[in-house]
């Protein structure tokens, strides 16, 4: 779990994976890298984020102005590199 401080607003981040190998070789970890999940309340917080995850490829399925639906998954599926 992490926190991340952007434009003055705390996002707290979990990651979800299984141990990374002691070899540390990439397709490895990447097969071992199972996700990250971003908790964003709704209003000022999410509209100032989404331009920022936007510009880095992440787009969500749903408006979620438009729902009451508290999790939204991506439009595309996420690699690490």
């Amino acid at each position: 779990m992490g926190k991340l401080t952007a434009y003055g607003h705390d996002v707290i981040m979990t990651e979800t994976s299984k141990p990374a190998p002691a070899d540390g070789l990439l397709n490895e970890v990447n097969d071992a890298f199972s996700g990250l999940t971003l908790a964003l309340s709704k209003g000022r917080i999410l509209e100032e984020t989404m331009p920022l995850l936007r510009a880095a490829g992440v787009d969500l399925l749903e408006d979620p102005e438009a729902s009451r639906k508290l999790i939204f998954q991506p439009q595309t599926q996420m690699y690490v590199y």
